[in-house]
C-alpha cells in the first residue's frame, strides 16, 4: 500500500484504517475505467483529483512544524492541540470523531477555528507569525474551496447523478462526472458516517 496514510492526511491518526475510507471509491473508479477503457493519464488522474479537505489538513501540519532557523515558544504547539482538542470535545462526537478518523469537515473546521479563537483570541498572532502569510492565505483558498465542494455535493450532486446515470452515454464524460461527483463529496467530508 506504500504511505498508508498519503491519499489521506499529513498528520495520519488513523494511518493504514484513513486509507480505507477511499477503498470503495478508488476500487470502483479503476473497474470503470479497465471496463470503460477509460485509461489516459488525465483521465486515471480524476480518480485522486484535489480534495480542498486533505489540502486544509496540511495547515495543522504546518501550524506544528518549525522552519529552520525559526525561533517559536516551546508550549506553542501543546497550547495549539490543547486549544483546538478542548473546543472539539466540547463540540461533541459529531466534530471529534471525524477528525479523530482523518475526515476534515467544513462544519467541524470552522465551528472549532471559531471556538479556538474565541477561547484563545490573543494566541492568533502567534499562530500566524508561525504559519506565515501566504501560507495563510493558501489555506483560506482550500477552506473556501471546502465549503464550495460541500455545497456542491449536498445541492448539486443529488440532482446531477440521476442525471448522468440516465442521459449522459459517452464512457469518458461519464466516468468524468462520476469523479468529479466523488471529488465533491470526498473533499468536503461528506462521505463521512457516523457509527
Amino acid at each position: 500500500v506504500g504511505d498508508a496514510s498519503g491519499i489521506q492526511s499529513p498528520l495520519s491518526f488513523g494511518g493504514f484504517g484513513a486509507l480505507t475510507r477511499h477503498l470503495g471509491r478508488v476500487g470502483g473508479a479503476i473497474s470503470e475505467a479497465l471496463e470503460n477503457d477509460v485509461l489516459h493519464k488525465d483521465d486515471l488522474s480524476q480518480i485522486n483529483a484535489y480534495q480542498p479537505n486533505l489540502s486544509a489538513a496540511w495547515m495543522f501540519q504546518k501550524a506544528m512544524s518549525v522552519k529552520m532557523g525559526q525561533t517559536v515558544d516551546p508550549d506553542f504547539v501543546n497550547r495549539l492541540l490543547a486549544t483546538n482538542f478542548k473546543v472539539m470535545d466540547e463540540m461533541g462526537p459529531k466534530t471529534m470523531r471525524p477528525f479523530l478518523q482523518d475526515v476534515v469537515k467544513f462544519d467541524g473546521l470552522v465551528g472549532s477555528l471559531a471556538r479556538s479563537f474565541a477561547a484563545d483570541p490573543v494566541f492568533m498572532p502567534q499562530i500566524v507569525a508561525t504559519v506565515g502569510i501566504p501560507e495563510l492565505v493558501k489555506w483560506m483558498g482550500h477552506l473556501g474551496n471546502m465549503g464550495l465542494y460541500s455545497l456542491l455535493d449536498s445541492t448539486a450532486s443529488p440532482v446531477l447523478k440521476p442525471l448522468v446515470d440516465k442521459y449522459v452515454t459517452d464512457s469518458r464524460e461519464r466516468f468524468k462526472w462520476m469523479r468529479r461527483m466523488e471529488s465533491w463529496k470526498y473533499g468536503s467530508g461528506n462521505d463521512y458516517k457516523s457509527e
